[in-house]
């Protein structure tokens, strides 16, 4: 089933933000926090999503 254009456009906002707030949690103190979010970031995939995971494995 195709989703409508603004369906792709909110379910793409969406993705943005969680993007976002899961990369703000990788600077949490709780590393089981922080490990969540790594998992969740590493299923999203997107480039942004890609390159904060790369910064967060370089500054462990």
């Amino acid at each position: 089933m195709r989703m409508s254009v603004f369906g792709d456009k909110l379910l793409l906002r969406w993705i943005e933000s969680m993007t976002s707030l899961l990369i703000e949690v990788l600077k949490d103190e709780d590393e089981y926090i922080r490990y969540v979010a790594v998992r969740e970031l590493w299923k999203i995939g997107t480039p942004e999503a890609v390159r904060a995971l790369e910064e967060y494995e370089r500054n462990r």
